[in-house]
């Protein structure tokens, strides 16, 4: 794996490009906002032209009951947008409000036609966004699988799970949906309330349509806000999820080039570890308008890289030996290998599932004196480090099998070994023996059981 300021380098060359996506689609919903603002100003001056006296909508005329005409042009038209709007809760509560059984005054049918117009404008504003984030789901999962090098399993199931959870919003939990309905109900009485001052004082439309002109910018500013938020928290969703599935148990944060000191600060805490993320704190969206990332963490200095890889090198046999059987001769040099080994180790994802490990012995007294204290029940441990595999290289051909059937703390090593798909525990990590007999090729088996230190399995 690359360099911690390669990995750096390339999320943010990524975040500058979601970016762009993101701002397009923002300036998408202006341009929404800006239709319905029209149409909303449409609907005001017809209203304006049929029922205004001197230059003037007095609310006299204003609360005087609609036409019968117009209540029918309004019931076609809310009829209309129904066959296009979504269908969340929200929405089909707000429907039942323009079925028109009653008669109505003029004003009332002027606000309900300008919340038409807003719900029109919601239904295609979630029914987009929902679009937008659905595709950034699926394009970090491949992205993702590209960077980590394997398949990742997602399908549209878990993609749409993904884009319509919920999150923590003050003492409760919300959705993008949730939030783009309380912003248009919050948008509807704003309106409202500019609507009925300005018909107390007598305004023209002009005078006050710049009000709502004011009101819309600053509700579509916040939604587009919204929206990149969103992404950020899709994206993060997808990388945790990522990661957990390629067995990357750290991660640092990536922040964008022009990053604040809040996002600069989180990356400087890292690494840290994937299933202990929490949004705001060690995981990003840190902030409205946060676009950071995460990266696989380098997190092995260079001596306990060095050392793993000597390790992994044919120096493995040697220092097992000298651990195993002369502890108080090994030199300055494998003490540090050790040291720093250990620490490695540390550092490494835990592998939980079934490994094997095959013993090759020169006679057949080296397999009995080394077999000859194994028994059912009793606990088995190395002081030196045992090498296990995911897979059975030994084909057969061993003197003697392992079958670990429930490693939790091995180390998973495979992507410095892929050769041997190899797994690593620590010394005197202890085994039960549950069970010992020739396997189907007449091969010495015994079946083994991590036992597990609760300081260990955290």
């Amino acid at each position: 794996m690359d360099s911690k300021d390669y990995w750096l380098k390339r999320e943010q060359e990524h975040a500058k490009e979601l970016r762009k996506v993101v701002s397009g689609k923002t300036d998408e919903i202006m341009k929404e906002y800006h239709k319905a603002l029209n149409d909303i100003e449409a609907d005001i001056n017809r209203n304006f032209l049929r029922y205004a006296k001197n230059g003037k909508m007095t609310m006299a005329e204003a609360m005087k009951l609609a036409d019968k005409m117009d209540v029918e042009r309004f019931a076609d038209k809310a009829k209309q947008y129904v066959q296009n709007m979504d269908t969340s809760p929200q929405a089909n509560a707000d429907l039942k409000l323009y079925n028109l059984k009653m008669r109505v005054s003029r004003l009332q049918l002027l606000k309900m036609e300008l919340n038409l117009e807003i719900d029109n404008l919601t239904g295609k504003l979630n029914d987009e966004a929902y679009k937008h984030l659905h595709k950034v789901a699926l394009d970090e999962y491949r992205r993702q699988a590209g960077i980590l090098g394997q398949s990742l399993r997602f399908d549209d199931k878990k993609v749409k799970s993904l884009v319509n959870a919920s999150y923590k919003l003050g003492n409760g939990y919300v959705t993008f949906s949730n939030n783009v309905w309380h912003n248009t109900e919050a948008l509807k009485s704003k309106l409202g309330s500019v609507l009925n001052s300005a018909i107390l004082q007598g305004k023209n439309p002009n005078q006050y349509i710049s009000e709502f002109k004011k009101i819309f910018d600053a509700q579509s500013y916040q939604v587009g806000r919204l929206l990149i938020t969103e992404t950020a928290r899709v994206q993060g969703d997808v990388q945790l999820d990522s990661y957990k599935q390629g067995v990357i148990e750290w991660y640092d944060i990536s922040f964008e080039s022009g990053a604040c000191r809040i996002c600069r600060r989180a990356a400087s805490g890292g690494p840290y570890r994937h299933d202990r993320a929490v949004v705001g704190y060690n995981m990003y969206p840190f902030h409205p308008n946060c676009l950071c990332s995460i990266m696989p963490a380098e997190i092995m200095s260079e001596k306990e890289r060095h050392a793993l890889n000597r390790y992994i090198s044919s120096e493995s046999y040697t220092l097992n030996n000298m651990l195993r059987y002369y502890p108080d001769m090994l030199t300055d040099d494998q003490k540090e290998m050790v040291r720093y080994l250990d620490a490695a180790l540390d550092k490494l994802p835990k592998y939980s599932g079934r490994l094997q490990r095959d013993y090759f012995f020169e006679t057949a007294d080296d397999l009995r004196s080394f077999a000859k204290n194994f028994k059912i029940g009793e606990i088995f441990s190395d002081n030196a480090y045992l090498s296990t595999s995911k897979i059975h290289y030994g084909e057969n051909q061993e003197q003697l099998h392992f079958e670990i059937l429930n490693s939790k703390t091995g180390r998973d090593v495979s992507k410095y070994n892929e050769n041997e798909q190899e797994v690593l525990f620590k010394r005197d990590t202890p085994f039960r023996i549950l069970r010992i007999y020739y396997n189907d090729k007449g091969i010495p088996t015994v079946d083994l059981e991590e036992i597990i230190d609760d300081k260990e399995d955290r």
